[in-house]
């Protein structure tokens, strides 16, 4: 059954190593911290899918995907439109007793990698910030005879001789 409005997933059946248990899938939703929505906003939450297998061990391979609905401003007209996402995404997972939080190894000459210390592991702030960075840096209108494209406004510009500018076309410099 699947959280709703939550990304939690409970590992406790994997950490107990029993060797029927190698895998673990859970899906659900989860609303965006309002805190990642500068650019975009998002009336609905997102929906996420996960499976965690066994590799070793504390060790496992975390895939899954991230999706939802998001408005963004179209890049030729400003108005709203709405943008339809998804992330893919696969990472190692590691379990080392006591942290709280699940986080985010860097490695300058390895992959990357996620550390979690609990059973119940979070995997809300994960996902947004997967979600977030995979969405596009811009949107546009999906049905363009509707658009009003801004651009179409300044494509009557006055001449060069109404601009600021007019005064320097006529300066000589020497080189």
């Amino acid at each position: 059954m699947p959280n709703e409005a939550t990304a939690t997933l409970n590992l406790a059946s994997l950490l107990k190593r029993d060797p029927s248990v190698y895998e673990l899938a859970d899906s659900g939703s989860f609303f965006l911290d309002e805190g990642y929505m500068d650019e975009f906003s998002i009336e609905k939450p997102l929906s996420w899918r996960v499976r965690v297998q066994s590799t070793g061990d504390s060790e496992f391979l975390l895939t899954g995907s991230v999706w939802g609905e998001v408005l963004m401003p179209c890049r030729r007209c400003l108005e709203d439109t709405l943008v339809n996402s998804r992330a893919d995404f696969v990472y190692s997972l590691h379990y080392q007793p006591g942290l709280s939080e699940l986080d985010l190894v860097e490695q300058e000459d390895d992959e990357d990698y996620l550390v979690f210390g609990r059973p119940a592991v979070d995997l809300g702030q994960f996902l947004s910030e997967i979600f977030v960075v995979d969405l596009p840096l811009t949107a546009v209108c999906q049905d363009a005879s509707t658009c009003k494209d801004l651009s179409l406004l300044y494509n009557n510009q006055p001449s060069e001789k109404q601009t600021p500018f007019a005064n320097l076309v006529d300066i000589e410099l020497e080189s």
